[in-house]
């Protein structure tokens, strides 16, 4: 990946941040999964994006699920909520997501959901093997009383721009591309972060992007490490 295109991936995550931001602005109590995603259409264009490469996702925290099967589930005060974004123009594609607390301050969950992925971002390098990236979150979160939601993966390779991977669906390439205990390759190239915590019924999540090159690492559409798993675009 070239320097060109490693800045207009950083640009896309800024704006998807800038696009997560004000659709966080938008939830309230009395809101449900389906207004939400409405709104997440509303402000796609106005971000500078064309389409979803994936469709937004919400899940509130009580159903401690995706949408589609709590429809009827509204938001409360003190609630958790969680959105994902995937928003894309051209072959660009960004990926954003974050956990907050409706009405209320961050609670424990959720600062340690967003605690563990800037420990990722900062552990993450082009000398560790993306096995050793999962292995570090699932000890970070029992470390610190927490357990992953996600058995499975964390994260998985962000299709680059132009590249075959931007065309590829299959469960192949998908398993060889996730942030999964197993998987001994090397960390290089931009990978999304977004391990998730459970407490009870409730999960958490932050989603991030690293660039990991040889000597490099580089959390996308962020200024340092210290402003992952805030709304700062």
């Amino acid at each position: 990946m070239d320097d060109p295109t490693v800045e207009l991936l950083d640009t896309a995550q800024r704006r998807a941040f800038s696009l997560l931001a004000a659709l966080a602005e938008r939830a309230e109590p009395g809101m449900g999964s389906r207004d939400l995603l409405a709104a997440a259409d509303e402000l796609l264009a106005p971000w500078g994006f064309d389409r979803w490469a994936s469709p937004p996702a919400v899940c509130l925290g009580r159903a401690a699920r995706w949408p589609g099967s709590h429809g009827r589930v509204r938001l409360v005060t003190g609630d958790t909520l969680t959105l994902r974004l995937e928003p894309a123009a051209g072959d660009l594609r960004a990926h954003v997501g974050a956990s907050l607390i409706v009405g209320a301050p961050p609670t424990a969950l959720v600062a340690a959901a967003r605690d563990c992925t800037r420990a990722l971002c900062g552990y993450a390098s082009s000398l560790k093997c993306v096995g050793e990236l999962f292995i570090y979150a699932r000890t970070w979160a029992l470390t610190h009383g927490f357990e992953l939601a996600d058995k499975g993966h964390i994260g998985r390779a962000l299709p680059q721009p132009g590249g075959l991977a931007v065309r590829l669906r299959s469960a192949g390439w998908l398993r060889r591309n996730q942030v999964h205990v197993l998987n001994p390759r090397r960390l290089t190239g931009p990978w999304v972060i977004g391990p998730t915590l459970v407490e009870g019924a409730t999960t958490a999540s932050f989603h991030e992007v690293v660039l990991v090159r040889p000597g490099l690492r580089r959390v996308l559409g962020r200024d340092g490490v210290e402003q992952v798993g805030t709304l700062l675009g």
